[in-house]
């Protein structure tokens, strides 16, 4: 599945795939930032990798729990 989330304030664009894989699932993330927003992209990039691990502890938890 994926899910597509667009900021209407900023135009940046959140695509989250999640595919099966052998071990579990496969999880593609893109970030799309206008020109307007490029000085933000670090900190956006930052928050998206704060955000993938929790996903992937919450993943992780629910399996073993």
């Amino acid at each position: 599945s994926r899910v597509v989330i667009s900021c209407m304030l900023s135009d940046i664009v959140h695509e989250w795939t999640l595919e099966p894989a052998d071990t579990g699932c496969a999880v593609r993330v893109r970030i799309e930032v206008p020109e307007p927003e490029a000085a933000r992209l670090e900190a956006v990039a930052d928050e998206t990798r704060a955000s993938l691990i929790r996903l992937i502890a919450l993943a992780e938890a629910a399996e073993w729990g």
